[in-house]
């Protein structure tokens, strides 16, 4: 994990937007949208940035600025107005103002209630300021979300006499670049915020909300699994860690490397070789937390292992590389030890090197995509996942980033018996698979988000892309025992629900680009989508 004070996101957005109102939903990744108002697009230093003739910054009430991008986005029946403001930095911190409102000049809050659109703007979190909104840099694969303890969020919503809706102020690290991306919780992806420096509105919601806030942002990790879920590769910056299951490498309580070890080790040694020229790999093993009678201490049967796997890889890798080994014991548990599949994805060897990873079919030595479970569409076609409509929109490449929107509705007018929350995520367990292996943060809420969205790489899965927080001040969760946990960059909660013909919302997923021209989107167990284009803004 990597923690920085001025940072930057890359990510991949998988938005779901209206499908039985007869239009297309707006693609949610529209950079400053043709006709909205505008701030500027870049900063000046002129008094007209919200500066008196004096040098000092104006009343907010006279000085307030207009929206630098305005979208317009479907959530269930209504049409809703995004104006987002510039967003206004100084000393570290960044300031984001967002209005909402119905494009047909009612009040948004006859539409959509004040309890139901604070639930979809505060993510994950029981404690309701809206604190859900994430600011993204898609070239520099960084992440801005808000800033404060569990309690003590730098977000708040409310509902000024200027606005016929709502209006969501928060408070982040400040990103060190012109433009700045923004992910809205059931809104979707805007593009292209202009970065200004402190006017008005800065010193309004930073009175409001106070400056005494730790400005972190957080690097953006990629994570791959093999199809047949033996190893696993993570990405964050130049560091890769690759990790493979012992209980694939190993007999219960042995140390000495199991007859189908070998084909597996060959791939981790063709991995490392395609991806850094030399250098040093460092190899370590770890257990769960059960006592092992063969050996003295999990400790022991650590460091024999990551020794066993460190020998090997030496002889396949040759003298370009420097293989260390060492052994951890339980100290450091990927997952909760309470479960077969949390001690399970405990037990592991990890492999670290820096390097850059290559996506190619001759880099890969994996197996082929795995048989379709489910229905299955390709290009722009609609499939219908019992009873829901599932129509892929667009997927747009920006920067580093690729942002698909799909069109999430009832198939008919009869109310689907699945819950539309199954239909990206089948399987809506925190407690095993992906989700623990990862260490995905453990709040209930996050059991229901879209972890399972994945993209078909070679003879891999791609997964949405996540960061890494420290667990400390996770309230009332079960996560006390791990030093990091993990927060999907995408809907990890999906707030408000559809339950109505003619309903819809928007999806967000997020997953890294590499380079292709079409991609496969693939949810196990309930559908593929095949050969959707990728669009170059």
């Amino acid at each position: 994990m990597r923690i920085t004070h001025v940072a930057v996101v890359a990510a991949m957005v998988l938005s779901v937007a209206a499908g039985c109102t007869g239009s297309e939903p707006e693609s949610p990744v529209i950079a400053p949208t043709e006709g909205g108002s505008a701030e500027g697009d870049a900063p000046q230093d002129t008094p007209a940035e919200g500066e008196g003739d004096n040098g000092t910054r104006e009343d907010p009430a006279q000085a307030a600025p207009g929206p630098a991008v305005t979208v317009t986005r479907p959530l269930l029946d209504t049409e809703v107005e995004i104006a987002v403001h510039a967003v206004e930095v100084e000393e570290g911190l960044a300031a984001l103002i967002v209005d909402y409102m119905s494009t047909d000049g009612s009040d948004l809050g006859d539409d959509i209630s004040d309890i139901t659109f604070l639930h979809m703007l505060s993510a994950t979190d029981l404690h309701m300021t809206g604190q859900g909104l994430r600011l993204i840099d898609p070239e520099n694969q960084e992440v801005f979300p808000v800033l404060g303890e569990e309690r003590e969020r730098a977000a708040q919503v409310d509902t000024p006499p200027d606005v016929a809706g709502y209006r969501s102020s928060s408070l982040h690290a400040a990103p060190d670049v012109e433009q700045i991306d923004l992910l809205i919780p059931g809104l979707g992806y805007v593009a292209g915020i202009p970065v200004t420096e402190a006017a008005a509105s800065f010193d309004e919601i930073s009175g409001e909300l106070g400056r005494d806030h730790e400005a972190v942002s957080y690097s953006l990790q990629t994570w791959y699994e093999d199809f047949d879920e033996a190893s696993t590769l993570e990405e964050d910056g130049g560091e890769i860690t690759v990790s493979l299951t012992s209980d694939l490498l190993f007999d219960a309580e042995e140390h000495e490397l199991g007859s189908d070890a070998e084909a597996t080790l060959q791939g981790v040694a063709d991995e490392v070789e395609v991806a850094a020229d030399g250098g040093e790999v460092l190899v370590v093993g770890h257990t769960d937390d059960r006592p092992t009678e063969a050996y003295d201490s999990n400790q022991e049967l650590s460091e024999l292992r990551g020794a066993e796997v460190g020998v090997r890889l030496a002889d396949l890798l040759g003298e370009s590389f420097d293989v260390v080994t060492e052994g951890r014991g339980d100290s450091e548990p990927r997952a909760r030890n309470t479960s077969e599949d949390g001690r399970a994805a405990n037990r592991r060897v990890e492999v670290h090197f820096q390097g850059q990873r290559v996506d190619s079919a001759e880099a890969s030595q994996g197996q082929g995509p795995p048989e379709v479970e489910g229905e299955e569409a390709s290009g722009q076609e609609a499939v219908t996942v019992e009873g829901w409509d599932v129509t892929p929109v667009s997927v747009v490449r920006r920067g580093e980033v690729l942002v698909g929107t799909f069109s999430l509705a009832y198939a008919t007018e009869e109310e689907p018996e699945l819950l539309d929350i199954q239909v990206m995520n089948p399987h809506p367990t925190y407690r095993g698979g992906h989700a623990t292996r990862r260490g995905y943060f453990s709040n209930s809420l996050v059991e229901l988000g879209t972890t399972q969205v994945t993209l078909l790489g070679f003879g891999e899965r791609i997964f949405p892309l996540a960061y890494e927080v420290s667990a400390d001040g996770v309230e009332e969760s079960e996560d006390a025992v791990l030093d990091v946990v993990t927060r999907l960059l995408g809907e990890e909660r999906l707030t408000p629900g559809v339950e109505e013909p003619g309903h819809s919302r928007l999806i967000t997923v997020l997953w890294p680009d590499r380079g292709q021209d079409s991609v496969t989107i693939d949810v196990p167990g309930q559908f593929r989508l095949s050969d959707v284009t990728v669009e170059t803004e």
